[in-house]
C-alpha cells in the first residue's frame, strides 16, 4: 500500500512537471500557426526624390516607424524616381521599364507616394504596373492635388499645408516695422506652386506688405544682394532645392550660408531648413506628414476602402525657433506661439555643471566635517594650525606673486595703489608710475624656449629692483617693483616730479638694459617704457595704468627703447583709434567698403594697359576715409584678412566684366599686405578667387611693398614665388621710399618694380636724380623687370619717361581713381571714339 502510495506520488509529480511544458508547446505551435495564417501586405513606398534628401527621408522614416508598430506582416518596397535632379520624361521611361520588369508577378496591396510626382506616376501606372492598388498620398499641396486627383477613385492621403501667412503675421507681430517680405523657393513645378502660395499667404497676412521674390536670381547673387537690405525686411524660404542657375543645393546649406550674410531675419516653412541659422516659422514637417499617411494606410490594410477614408487636413507643422537668433535679433521668449518649440536656448548654469556642483558640495562637505574632526582633536590641534598657516601663506604668495619673477603681481599693485590714493582723498601726494615692457621679447621664448626665457625674465627683475633701490638708496628689496605677467612690468616713485624722473629714466635705462650672459649666450636688453603722473594723469587705478600703458606703446611706435611721458592727446588717439576699430569690424558686415580704380597707360601705345583697384571706406560714422587713415588698423587687428579677401574678389569681377565688355589685354593690380601673405591658405585663397570671378592668373598682378622682405620670414618669398609660378604677377610697389636695397632686387621673385612719385619728385632738380633714375630703369629692364613710374602729373615728366623706356604710366595725367561706374562709362566713351 505504501509503495503503490509512493507510485502514485511519483507519477503526479512527474505528471505536474510535463504540464507547462505540454502547454508551452502547444501556445508555439499554435502561435506559429497563427503568424503563418496572416498573409503578407505588399506595400510600395514610391518616393519623387532621392535618399538623402532631409524632406524625403523624414517622411519615410515616419512611415516605416508608424508601420513596424502593427502586428501586419508589412513587406515593404521602396523606389525613388529621384525626380527633383531628374525631371524629364526619359528618367519616367526607365522608371516604367523597371517597374514593369520588377513587379510583373509581384501583387501590391498599397502604394503610398511622397510628393507630387510619386503620386502623378501612381496613378498613371497602377493598373499596368501595381495591381491597381490603393494610394496613400502625402507632401502634395491641395491645390495640387486636387488638380492631379480630379476623376480618381481609390485614393485617399494628407495635404501638404502652408502657413506662410501665419509666419508673416508672426514675424509682423514682432517686426511692427516689417514694411518687405523677401521670398526664396526653387523653380520646379512643386518649388512655383509654394511660391504661389507664399506670395498669397503674405498678402493675406497683411495689407500693407512688400512682396519681392529672389528666386530668380543664383545663389551667389542672392547672397551679395541680403547684406545690404533695410531694417524693416525679413526673408521668407520654402523648398529651396536648386537655384536660379539649376545647381543643387542642400537646403540647410544654402539657409546657413543666407543667414551668416543677411542683415535682416531668415525665416523658414521647410523643417529641412530649420537649425542652421534661419530664426524660424510655422514649419511643414516630413515626419508628420508621413506618420499621418502611415496611420490612413494601416486602416486601408486591415480593411477599410480608401474611398471612404476622407482625406486628412491635419496641420502637419509645428511653430519652431532658434534661440540663438532671436537673440541676434531681439525676439523674446514670451512673444512665441504657447506651443512653440525652442532649440538652442542656453541652459542655467546650474543644469549644465549640476554635477561638478553637486560633486563640490559633497567635497566642500567632506572637508568641513573632516575640519571640524580635526579641530575638536586636542591631540592634533597645534599641528593644524602650523599646516593651515602654511597653506594660507602659499595661497597668498601665489595670489599675489609673480610665479615666475616672485615679483608682486597685479592683484598686489591694484591694491597698494588703491588703499594709497585712498589715504590721498585731496589728492595732495604725489608719485610717479612706470610701465616697462620688454622690446622683442617674443624672439627670446621663439629662439631659446620658454625656460629660458623664463629665466631672461627673473633676471631682469632682479636688475629693476635693483635700479629702483638705487633710485631710492634703498639696500632693501623693494616692494615698488610689480609684474604684470610675461614681458611686462611696473615700477613706482614716491614724491618725484618729471625733473626728477628724466634724471631717474636714463640712469635706470643704463642700468637694466647692460648685456648679461646666460647659458653661454649673451642676451642685450632694450625697454620702451611709459610714466604718468598721480594725480595728473589719473586718480584712479585703472586711470594710471591705462595711460601708463598708451605712453608705453607710443614708445614703442616711436622706435623702442625709450621712455615717453604721458599727454591727453594719447588717450583721444587711443580713443580714436579704438573707435575706428570697432566701425571697421561693423563696415566689414554692412559692406561700407568701396574700391576704385586708377588706369595705368602703356608708355608705348599710350592706351589703357590695366588698373590698380585701391579701396575707399565709405564710413558712416567717419565720412570717406582714406586707406592711410584705416589700413594699419586693419593690419593690427587682422581685419586686413577680410578686406583684402573681399577687395580681391571686387576688382577680379570688375576686370572680368572689362575683359567681357571690352579686351581681355587687361590687368588688374591689387595691394596685398604682409599679415595676408602670412597666411598658411593666402596661395589657395588667390585662386579659388581667380577660378570664382574666371580671369586668368597673368591677369592678375599683385603689389607689395619693400617692408614685406625686411619685416617677415622667407614664408612670404616663398610664398610669392608660388604665385609667380602660377602666372600671377608680383609687383614691388613703393620703390624708393627709403628702404630701397638695389643689391636684393635680382634675389625676390618681382615681375614689376613701381618707382614711387616721392622718388622723382625732385627729377628735375637735378642731373644726378636724373642719371639716377634712368640707371635704375635700364638695371630694371636687364633684370627682366616691368617698369612702372607713378605718380606722373605732366606732359614733361610722360615724354622723358618714355624716352627713358619706362614701361608703364600711371598717375593724374594718365587719370584719377574712380569708381566702376566712371571707369566703365569711360571706356564706352573711348570705344566710340575710336569707331568715329
Amino acid at each position: 500500500m505504501i509503495l503503490k502510495k509512493k507510485k502514485n506520488l511519483v507519477f503526479l509529480s512527474f505528471f505536474i512537471i510535463l504540464l507547462p511544458l505540454f502547454f508551452l508547446h502547444f501556445q508555439i505551435g499554435f502561435s506559429y500557426g497563427v503568424a503563418e495564417s496572416v498573409a503578407e501586405k505588399n506595400v510600395l513606398i514610391l518616393e519623387s526624390y532621392h535618399r538623402g534628401h532631409p524632406w524625403t527621408d523624414a517622411q519615410e522614416n515616419a512611415i516605416f516607424d508608424e508601420l513596424e508598430k502593427s502586428d501586419l506582416n508589412i513587406v515593404t518596397f521602396i523606389e525613388e524616381m529621384d525626380w527633383k535632379r531628374y525631371p524629364d520624361k526619359q528618367n519616367l521611361s526607365q522608371l516604367h521599364e523597371r517597374f514593369q520588369y520588377k513587379y510583373m508577378n509581384m501583387p501590391i496591396d498599397l502604394i503610398m507616394t511622397t510628393d507630387d510626382a510619386a503620386l502623378q506616376f501612381a496613378l498613371d501606372h497602377r493598373v499596368e504596373l501595381f495591381s491597381n492598388a490603393p494610394i496613400v498620398f502625402s507632401g502634395v499641396l491641395k491645390k495640387d492635388a486636387d488638380r492631379i486627383l480630379e476623376g480618381k477613385i481609390n485614393v485617399t492621403g494628407t495635404y501638404e499645408q502652408m502657413n506662410s501667412e501665419g509666419t508673416v503675421q508672426f514675424a509682423k507681430k514682432v517686426f511692427p516695422d516689417l514694411k518687405y517680405v523677401y521670398l526664396l523657393h526653387d523653380l520646379s513645378d512643386s518649388g512655383v506652386s509654394t511660391g504661389e502660395l507664399m506670395k498669397n499667404g503674405v498678402c493675406d497676412a497683411s495689407d500693407d506688405l512688400v512682396v519681392r521674390d529672389l528666386s530668380n536670381l543664383s545663389l551667389n547673387d542672392i547672397l551679395k544682394l541680403v547684406p545690404n537690405f533695410s531694417m524693416d525686411s525679413i526673408i521668407l524660404v520654402a523648398s529651396y532645392n536648386f537655384d536660379a542657375d539649376n545647381h543643387y543645393l542642400a537646403i540647410d546649406q544654402s539657409v546657413k550660408k543666407l543667414s551668416e550674410k543677411s542683415s535682416v531675419p531668415v525665416f523658414t516653412l521647410d523643417e529641412a531648413a530649420f537649425g542652421t541659422g534661419a530664426l524660424g516659422g510655422d514649419l511643414n514637417s516630413g515626419l508628420l506628414h508621413g506618420k499621418t499617411a502611415a496611420e490612413l494606410g494601416l486602416r486601408i490594410l486591415v480593411g477599410e476602402s480608401a474611398n471612404q477614408i476622407p482625406i486628412s487636413e491635419k496641420k502637419p507643422a509645428c511653430w519652431s525657433f532658434d534661440y540663438d537668433q532671436m537673440k541676434r535679433f531681439h525676439v523674446e521668449l514670451d512673444e512665441l506661439p504657447n506651443d512653440a518649440v525652442v532649440i538652442h536656448k542656453s541652459v542655467s548654469y546650474y543644469e549644465q555643471n549640476k554635477t561638478i556642483i553637486l560633486s563640490n558640495i559633497a567635497v566642500l562637505i567632506a572637508l568641513i566635517l573632516f575640519i571640524i574632526y580635526l579641530l575638536t582633536s586636542i591631540r592634533y590641534r597645534k599641528k593644524i594650525e602650523v599646516m593651515l598657516k602654511e597653506q594660507k601663506d602659499k595661497i597668498y604668495h601665489l595670489a599675489y606673486y609673480s610665479p615666475v619673477t616672485d615679483l608682486p603681481n597685479r592683484v598686489f599693485l591694484r591694491e597698494t595703489l588703491e588703499t594709497y590714493i585712498a589715504a590721498d582723498p585731496k589728492h595732495e601726494k604725489k608719485f610717479a608710475l612706470v610701465y616697462i615692457d620688454i622690446d622683442n621679447f617674443k624672439e627670446i621664448n621663439d629662439t631659446f624656449g620658454h625656460s629660458v626665457g623664463d629665466q631672461v625674465l627673473l633676471y631682469f627683475a632682479e636688475r629693476l629692483k635693483k635700479a629702483h633701490n638705487l633710485q631710492n638708496n634703498n639696500s632693501l628689496d623693494s616692494l615698488d617693483v610689480f609684474s604684470l605677467g610675461g614681458d611686462e612690468f611696473i615700477m613706482l616713485f614716491y614724491d618725484t616730479d618729471k625733473q626728477k624722473m628724466d634724471v631717474i629714466s636714463k640712469d635706470m635705462v643704463c642700468t637694466i638694459t647692460e648685456p648679461f650672459v646666460l647659458e653661454d649666450n649673451i642676451f642685450y636688453m632694450e625697454v620702451s617704457g611709459g610714466i604718468v603722473f598721480y594725480p595728473d594723469h589719473g586718480t584712479t587705478y585703472s586711470e594710471l595704468l591705462k595711460n601708463s600703458d598708451t605712453a608705453m606703446y607710443r614708445s614703442k611706435e616711436a622706435g623702442k627703447g625709450i621712455f615717453t611721458y604721458f599727454n591727453q592727446s594719447m588717450s583721444d588717439d587711443a580713443f580714436k583709434k579704438n573707435a575706428m576699430q570697432s566701425n571697421l569690424r561693423l563696415s566689414i558686415e554692412r559692406g561700407d567698403f568701396v574700391v576704385y580704380y586708377q588706369p595705368q597707360m602703356d608708355a608705348k601705345t599710350w592706351s589703357i594697359s590695366g588698373f590698380e583697384a585701391l579701396i575707399r571706406w565709405n564710413s558712416p560714422e567717419f565720412g570717406f576715409v582714406q586707406p592711410l587713415s584705416f589700413m594699419k588698423i586693419a593690419e593690427e587687428s587682422r581685419l586686413i584678412i577680410p578686406i583684402g579677401e573681399w577687395v580681391l574678389e571686387t576688382a577680379c569681377s570688375f576686370m572680368k566684366r572689362i575683359h567681357r565688355e571690352f579686351s581681355s589685354k587687361y590687368i588688374i593690380s591689387v595691394n596685398i599686405s604682409v599679415i595676408q601673405l602670412l597666411q598658411e591658405d593666402f596661395v589657395d585663397m588667390v585662386m579659388d578667387t581667380l577660378k570664382k570671378t574666371g580671369i586668368s592668373p597673368q591677369s592678375l598682378e599683385l603689389e607689395i611693398t619693400e617692408t614685406v622682405f625686411l619685416n617677415s620670414s622667407k614664408m612670404a618669398v616663398d610664398t610669392l614665388e608660388r604665385l609667380k609660378q602660377t602666372g600671377v604677377k608680383v609687383a614691388l610697389d613703393d620703390f624708393g621710399t627709403g628702404y630701397s636695397s638695389l643689391s636684393y632686387l635680382s634675389q625676390l621673385p618681382i615681375s614689376t618694380l613701381k618707382i614711387d612719385k616721392a622718388f622723382i619728385s625732385s627729377l628735375f632738380d637735378s642731373n644726378k636724380n636724373m642719371v639716377l633714375t634712368n640707371s635704375i630703369i635700364r638695371m630694371g629692364h636687364e633684370l627682366g623687370l616691368e617698369l612702372v613710374i607713378e605718380g606722373v602729373e605732366t606732359d614733361e615728366q610722360k615724354e622723358l619717361f618714355t624716352l627713358m623706356g619706362c614701361d608703364r604710366i600711371q598717375g593724374y595725367l594718365v587719370g584719377k581713381p574712380a569708381p566702376d561706374f566712371e571707369v566703365f562709362a569711360s571706356l564706352n566713351e573711348m570705344k566710340g571714339k575710336k569707331r568715329l
